[in-house]
């Protein structure tokens, strides 16, 4: 996330917390990061579909209200989630290792 987007996120998250409770914002805003931002869209990486469904299923009035707060006007918000970013270390998968044969 470059420092752009970082402080985009900071002023976000500043308007949203006093939307949510602390332990909502603990559980299910710290892990997003902002990773894009135009003048019609913000992109948030969240670590998975959950994060997603559950920020769009109960969240998201309060989530708009704080990113209108913080950039001046609304903008559509996508997600993208740890796997669908093949840049990021942390969403990349290691393959199990191969089972070592046993001498007979």
């Amino acid at each position: 996330m470059d420092e752009k987007c970082a402080q985009l996120w900071t002023k976000v998250s500043t308007a949203l917390k006093p939307q949510v409770s602390a332990d909502t914002f603990k559980r299910w805003f710290s892990a997003v990061k902002l990773t894009s931002a135009n003048a019609e869209a913000i992109t948030l990486l969240v670590p998975n579909n959950i994060y997603q469904f559950w920020i769009e299923s109960n969240h998201m009035v309060a989530l708009q209200a704080a990113i209108t707060s913080a950039v001046g006007g609304p903008r559509a918000v996508r997600f993208v989630t740890g796997a669908e970013t093949s840049g990021d270390a942390s969403a990349m998968v290691t393959p199990a290792p191969e089972k070592a044969e046993m001498p007979v």
